[in-house]
């Protein structure tokens, strides 16, 4: 259940997109969880984060195209496509508040994925709240697997984070 919070935009983060342009388990899952606050009046935009591509596919624009369908208006809908990673995830999006003038942020990523995404979205400056859609149980192996992915994301999370906050592209 999502809390009652209530945001000025809920950023979804992307994740894969398979070859036929269909979303993830994961993706779907994060987008449940933005339909639901929507659905229940906490949220009136959504901004859609995920320039990558899988396939010809990218994740925001896929995004937005299962929420359309699910019946949110096109209007409450907005969508991040330069990002390639969750540090840049928080460095677009937060380009788009400022633009934006809009503060009250909700982060939307899978349960195993939001303590990193936080890192990144605070250090960049943007105080938003996270927002877990939640996994299903895992096998012990593809848990260990998980966490050691992780593991060296934050890793390279810290580098381009450091870099950035040593001016890497500019401000």
């Amino acid at each position: 259940m999502v809390s009652a919070v209530s945001f000025d935009v809920l950023i979804v983060l992307g994740c894969r997109v398979y070859p036929d342009g269909s979303p993830s388990a994961a993706l779907l899952r994060r987008l449940e969880t933005a339909l639901e606050l929507w659905r229940t009046g906490r949220v009136e935009r959504i901004l859609l984060s995920g320039g990558r591509r899988w396939g010809g596919w990218r994740e925001a624009e896929v995004m937005r195209e299962v929420l359309g369908a699910a019946g949110l208006p096109q209007r409450s809908l907005f969508v991040e496509l330069r990002s390639l990673s969750t540090v840049e995830n928080a460095r677009f999006c937060r380009e788009w508040l400022r633009d934006q003038r809009l503060e009250r942020a909700g982060v939307v990523t899978s349960d195993y994925h939001l303590a990193r995404a936080l890192r990144a979205f605070r250090e960049l400056g943007v105080a938003a709240t996270g927002i877990a859609s939640p996994s299903p149980p895992l096998p012990l192996t593809r848990r260990a697997r998980r966490s050691l992915g992780e593991r060296l994301r934050r890793v390279t999370d810290r580098a381009h984070l450091t870099w950035l906050a040593r001016g890497g592209l500019g401000p």
